[in-house]
């Protein structure tokens, strides 16, 4: 057999399968900052998100059409005593955050699951992509956001964070 065919073969299959490797992870999205990494993923009718930061205390991230703390739609997650905890909010103001539950909408959240390995901690879940209340936001792809991350040294909803940043994002 001719070596320029087998290499042409070779260079043919390598594209091919390049090609459907970065098609099937076209869809998973990352951002790192300051210790934080928020990895999302889309799904038929959801997208499933990944935080990460270097903490046992909780990680959150929000959701706001526009640049600001105030009226965000805010997801903070813990791991306590080995339970994995996720909660949604509202932020009212500037350090008054409230959960979604206590202002009566059902939680939107699905398939919760979590991991703290030394210091890092670990939380997915996944969300509609049509808010299903008043405080959450639709994150269909395309959809731009300015993205709340924060983390905290604590498991306490109440402490306050430890690194947060606010990004500009397209989903």
């Amino acid at each position: 057999m001719n070596t320029p065919f087998i290499v042409k073969i070779f260079l043919l299959v390598a594209f091919w399968i390049g090609s459907a490797f970065s098609a099937s992870n076209a869809s998973i999205n990352r951002i790192h900052r300051k210790g934080m990494i928020v990895a999302w993923e889309y799904h038929s009718e959801c997208i499933e998100f990944t935080l990460e930061a270097s903490t046992s205390g909780w990680v959150a991230i929000g959701f706001n059409s526009v640049n600001r703390l105030q009226g965000s739609y805010l997801i903070m997650a813990r791991i306590r005593e080995g339970q994995v905890e996720v909660v949604e909010h509202y932020i009212h103001h500037t350090g008054i955050y409230i959960p979604c539950i206590e202002m009566g909408v059902h939680p939107q959240i699905q398939g919760i699951s979590g991991r703290e390995i030394g210091p890092i901690t670990q939380i997915k879940f996944s969300l509609p992509l049509t808010a299903t209340h008043v405080f959450a936001r639709d994150l269909h792809p395309g959809t731009s956001y300015t993205l709340l991350m924060a983390y905290s040294m604590e498991d306490d909803f109440l402490h306050q964070s430890a690194v947060q940043s606010l990004e500009e994002i397209h989903l």
